[in-house]
């Protein structure tokens, strides 16, 4: 899937969140990653707006596959699920605009809820 979306002009960004065991190393990971802009806040509320927002980085297509994130949910509960509803809001705004987000969760979650499928 990551090669295809990059074949077809898409961004695509592999993101080890193994080290991101907190709040404030998630951010940091993530800002690393997609290559957030200097005024990016290093909060939720910034995070929220970079991803709904990838100026700095355009395409007609996303594919965000994040990896090794069970350390995040297991020493920081609060942190993973408020980052999957960010990611879970991201994907709706860019469906509205008609472009393609996708968000890989690799790793083994069974407590994690399944996603709505926007058709």
């Amino acid at each position: 899937m990551l090669q295809a979306a990059h074949t077809a002009g898409g961004k695509t960004y592999r993101i080890d969140l193994g080290t991101a065991t907190d709040t404030t190393k998630l951010h940091h990971v993530l800002a690393r990653a997609l290559h957030f802009p200097d005024w990016y806040g290093h909060n939720w509320d910034a995070l929220a707006d970079c991803l709904s927002d990838m100026s700095w980085d355009e395409a007609n297509t996303y594919v965000l596959a994040l990896q090794r994130a069970e350390p995040l949910q297991a020493l920081d509960p609060e942190s993973f699920n408020t980052l999957v509803e960010i990611l879970e809001d991201a994907v709706q705004v860019w469906h509205e605009q008609k472009i393609r987000f996708w968000v890989l969760l690799i790793g083994d979650f069974p407590e994690l809820p399944r996603l709505e499928v926007i058709a």
